[in-house]
């Protein structure tokens, strides 16, 4: 079965191979009641072995590692079964384009090209001494966290399929704010009161100090031209491969 060795953008490194078909259907079964739990699963399962631990205690649990590190080693999967190749579709973003050519495009990215984001040295030794960044927004003093399996996993429970307002997006990282306190009721409603201005430079501050593998990207329109900003649908294509494999039989 095809592995590889791989280093991940905290430092992370060790080897990983392509999913089997029993890990698909368990990642099918799992993902219809929490995607971020499926994979998880399916990355305790194709981990073959750790030869450096970098931020994590032992014995490695996905759940624990960062969304960085989890999202890149994904990738890599991909990368291993099917090539560097990822090819999808999209739509114009102009309203008056869409109206006059409906069909979807085509285009590909080469995943391996994609840039990589590694951790900074001093989150490092913040995440291994409890996950507790600190900034000051609006003048008060704010503390956060970097997004984690568990994490993940916890956010789309509580959301239950509800698209999350971004007030609630940004008090899901929140740990704690001077004077506003710990619960997520009273954080969701001090970001939703938050100046603009005041939430980019927080995201700014917190994207600074994580890792990960960035998917956004610029295509362009075949048919007005316009250059299109989005994300590669990465996990859409990766849900379509498993439905795929689910669905196939013999002689279909």
């Amino acid at each position: 079965m095809p592995s590889a060795v791989i280093v991940c953008p905290s430092g992370l490194a060790g080897e990983i191979r392509t999913a089997k078909i029993g890990d698909l259907e368990q990642f099918a079964e799992t993902a219809r009641r929490n995607f971020a739990r499926a994979l998880t699963d399916l990355l305790n399962s194709c981990w073959l072995r750790t030869d450096d631990k970098a931020i994590y205690p032992e014995p490695l649990h996905w759940g624990k590692v960062l969304a960085g590190d989890r999202l890149y080693s994904w990738i890599q999967m991909w990368i291993l079964r099917s090539g560097r190749k990822l090819e999808f579709q999209f739509q114009c973003d102009d309203q008056g384009c869409r109206q006059v050519n409906p069909k979807l495009q085509q285009w590909e990215s080469m995943l391996d090209a994609l840039v990589v984001q590694m951790l900074p040295e001093a989150s490092k030794t913040t995440f291994m001494a409890g996950n507790r960044f600190e900034t000051t927004v609006d003048g008060k003093r704010v503390a956060f966290r970097l997004l984690t399996g568990e994490l993940e996993a916890e956010v789309e429970g509580r959301s239950r399929g509800r698209k999350r307002t971004l007030s609630e997006g940004m008090a899901e990282r929140l740990i704690e704010v001077e004077g506003v306190g710990t619960k997520f009721e009273a954080l969701t409603k001090w970001a939703h009161d938050l100046d603009d201005g005041e939430v980019e430079r927080f995201i700014a501050v917190r994207d600074a100090a994580d890792c990960g593998v960035e998917l956004g990207i610029e295509v362009q329109c075949e048919f007005c031209n316009r250059v299109v900003p989005i994300d590669i649908p990465f996990a859409e294509n990766w849900t379509r491969l498993v439905r795929k494999k689910g669905s196939t039989s013999p002689g279909r």
